[in-house]
């Protein structure tokens, strides 16, 4: 794949990837890594997804780019990872982690 160098990063922010095993699973989680705008219509910047193992727990990071914070959840498994995550997502109060040194837009 080439990147186009013609093509501005906003004109391609809008563009959404839909994976089906991930909608059934979690569609939260979908909706976090895909969604480029807010309800009101206010530019996202779309969230990323890191999967990885710490002493032997895999551990699913979601990184809200947009308002630089990280939630973490841990499994078993992958699919215990993705409800895990999907879970904290959809509850009242998600354990975001800010990160150090980034402050939030204005």
């Amino acid at each position: 794949m080439k990147r186009d160098i013609s093509v501005a990063r906003s004109e391609v922010k809008g563009a959404l990837v839909i994976c089906p095993l991930l909608m059934g699973w979690a569609p939260t989680v979908c909706e976090w890594l895909t969604a480029s705008h807010y309800d009101d219509g206010e530019l996202r910047e779309t969230s990323t997804l890191g999967l990885f193992v710490d002493c032997g727990v895999l551990k699913l990071c979601l990184n809200d780019r947009d308002q630089f914070r990280t939630l973490y959840v841990t499994s078993d498994s992958l699919e215990g990872a993705l409800l895990a995550l999907e879970a904290a997502l959809r509850g009242s109060t998600p354990d975001w982690r800010p990160w150090k040194g980034k402050r939030p837009k204005k």
